[in-house]
């Protein structure tokens, strides 16, 4: 399944000279539909184009900054109904080229990350939940972050085609200390790996546990601290 985007003032659908649907400003999208398309595919596109549901600025246009090469390097632009609000898109690049990262922002907070191809927490997660030689060479995964005030909350690992790998999970207490994080395969929230961490004030250091899928402790250590 694929589709292609198009940013339009108006559009319109006509069948045997008839209007079968139209809109004013808005996105107009081309889909392409395979026959071995799943479920999964139509879920997993439809929530990439509704976040991709841009409107124009008060300049009536969006702010795109390009490199030498005319590479995006960030766009700008507002969302109908958030006039206080500025949204921004960087974009980062592989050597080679392709598309590293995009990251999202509103006012200057990041909000959300999409990473392509490998990263270290992501071949951590599946050098744990897989068996050994069972990732082929090269997987082809992208990495959805989810932030909250600022700090990475949630790491969704996800297939190209949408299936959902697994995902890892982030607490941070009122200091911004990592205080919990659990690993889950696959789109369960079944607990297979969990780090706790707790501070002790009289000591001054933090005791971190790690636990697996049937919760008993399989590692704990003290981390000294700097900060009470």
């Amino acid at each position: 399944m694929i589709a292609l985007l198009q940013r339009v003032s108006e559009a319109k659908v006509t069948i045997d000279d008839k209007i079968a649907g139209e809109i004013g400003s808005g996105l107009l999208i081309f889909l392409g539909v395979f026959q071995n398309d799943a479920l999964e595919d139509t879920k997993f596109l439809t929530n990439k184009i509704v976040h991709l549901r841009l409107f124009d600025d008060d300049a009536g246009k969006m702010n795109v900054q390009r490199d030498m090469l005319g590479k995006v390097l960030y766009i700008n632009w507002q969302v109908a109904g958030e006039r206080d609000k500025i949204r921004r898109r960087e974009f980062e690049y592989f050597d080679d080229g392709l598309l590293s990262k995009l990251i999202d922002k509103i006012n200057d907070e990041v909000i959300y990350e999409t990473l392509y191809g490998e990263n270290e927490l992501g071949s951590k997660f599946f050098e744990y939940i897989f068996s050994p030689g069972f990732i082929p060479r090269n997987y082809n995964y992208q990495t959805e972050v989810f932030y909250k005030d600022n700090r990475p909350t949630t790491y969704k690992f996800t297939s190209m085609n949408g299936h959902v790998i697994g995902t890892i999970y982030m607490e941070f207490d009122e200091k911004d200390h990592l205080i919990r994080e659990a690993w889950c395969k696959g789109e369960t929230s079944k607990i297979l790996r969990e780090f706790t961490s707790i501070f002790d004030p009289a000591i001054g250091s933090y005791k971190l546990i790690e636990r697996d899928r049937k919760g008993n402790i399989v590692s704990q250590e003290i981390s000294l601290s700097s900060v009470n």
